[in-house]
């Protein structure tokens, strides 16, 4: 019993939502903000659709701040349905870079880290999600 209750504060799967992430409502990302908060585990993996992912991480972000929690979302640019999908390496760097993340609420994909919600857009035109520079306009 106490492996299997180390086991469960280390990984555990929920899912939230079956829905386009343009679906997505403002009591939906308060559900999540509320599943971090009360999930036992300190780091949790979303995985999200690519067009609201930073609207989801900004409102994630000050559950995670206070809880002491990293989250991190990753999506696709090409989704696993699709014969040639960037999800399972999105899923895979998620997983790889969440233990060495401070607290708060990243954005994985492609390879690289975002840390700062307000800062994220996706660059549907170069099938990406990029970093605006610091005091750009969005």
């Amino acid at each position: 019993r106490k492996a299997r209750d180390e086991r469960s504060r280390r990984f555990g799967v929920k899912e939230m939502f079956r829905k386009d992430s343009l679906e997505l409502t403002d009591e939906d990302r308060a559900a999540l903000a509320d599943m971090v908060r009360k999930a036992r585990q300190t780091h949790v993996i979303i995985t999200h659709g690519t067009d609201t992912l930073a609207k989801t991480a900004a409102a994630v972000r000050p559950a995670a701040l206070e809880a002491g929690k990293v989250v991190v979302l990753t999506g696709a640019m090409r989704p696993a349905a699709f014969a040639v999908s960037d999800a399972p390496f999105n899923l895979g760097g998620a997983v790889t870079v969440a233990p060495f993340l401070p607290p708060g609420a990243h954005v994985v994909m492609h390879g690289r880290v975002f840390s700062d919600p307000a800062r994220i857009v996706k660059d549907a035109r170069n099938d990406t999600i990029r970093e605006l520079p610091v005091g750009a306009p969005p």
